[in-house]
């Protein structure tokens, strides 16, 4: 059940009045309704081991930067593998093919273009758009 507390800062955000049900209308014209129930809920994942070591590995090899920008902020740095980690499971930890053609540094905003497809590597690896 919805808190009314919750309910209401929905409405007031919304401008919508008490007699009304709040709905979200996106650009493409589909109608979002805000979930109801709770928030949160406790689930089994499967997490992968050595990760630290990992991106202590790759962050080192590539001193600290991203590839693309050459962003040198460790925080926003990320060990970003380029061969997909499900597919080759003997390379996930190499250090070897991890420097040099399954993974490498990236800022957050470049992993995420990665992962989205909009930029990717060839196999020397340089950057491709």
């Amino acid at each position: 059940m919805r808190s009314p507390r919750k309910a209401e800062a929905l409405r007031q955000l919304f401008g919508a009045g008490a007699d009304k049900e709040v709905e979200v209308v996106t650009r493409t014209g589909i109608r979002l309704r805000p979930p109801i129930g709770p928030t949160e809920e406790f689930a089994t994942v499967k997490v992968r081991r050595s990760q630290q070591f990992f991106r202590q590995m790759i962050l080192n090899a590539f001193d600290s930067r991203c590839c693309v920008s050459g962003l040198p902020v460790r925080e926003l740095l990320v060990a970003s593998h380029i061969v997909p980690w499900s597919a080759f499971p003997n390379e996930r930890l190499n250090p070897q093919n991890g420097c040099l053609r399954t993974a490498t540094c990236l800022s957050r905003l470049h992993d995420g273009a990665f992962d989205a497809g909009l930029i990717t590597f060839d196999s020397d690896p340089r950057l491709q758009f």
